[in-house]
């Protein structure tokens, strides 16, 4: 019987040639390679989320504004400083634009939820492979 390869006994101790020792580096090499990219990939996602918490903050800033005007509204027409009409048209102006932007805050929400579960997944992926 002819033997197949140099470790035909699988209890004698396998030795590394040169060609198998450049194997290893260069799957460890790989396998480092992975890793940053994943970290990079992570970074690249938690920048965005910042950015998107940075644009939340900015239109949050925004409603408070829109409502400070309604209150503002509210006391004129209470005081009489506005006749009925002016004070119509103003408000449906604000309407509209305090529902675009609840429209916005809530998909800025629902992306916020799916860039979390997304950031969860990549740790634990990236702990699993931590583990391995």
């Amino acid at each position: 019987m002819e033997k197949s390869g140099p470790n035909e006994n699988p209890l004698e101790p396998f030795e590394m040639d040169d060609y198998d020792q450049d194997y290893a580096d260069t799957l460890l090499l790989l396998a480092q390679i992975r890793n940053l990219l994943e970290i990079s990939q992570r970074m690249t996602l938690v920048v965005h989320l910042r950015e998107e918490i940075n644009n939340f903050a900015h239109d949050h800033a925004q409603y408070q504004e829109y409502n400070q005007l309604l209150e503002q509204l509210r006391y004129d027409l209470n005081n009489g400083c506005l006749d009925l009409m002016e004070s119509l048209i103003v408000k449906e102006i604000v309407f509209y634009e305090i529902g675009d932007l609840v429209e916005t805050v809530h998909l800025l929400n629902v992306q916020m939820d799916q860039m979390a579960d997304d950031i969860e997944c990549s740790i634990c992926r990236y702990a699993y492979l931590a583990d391995e």
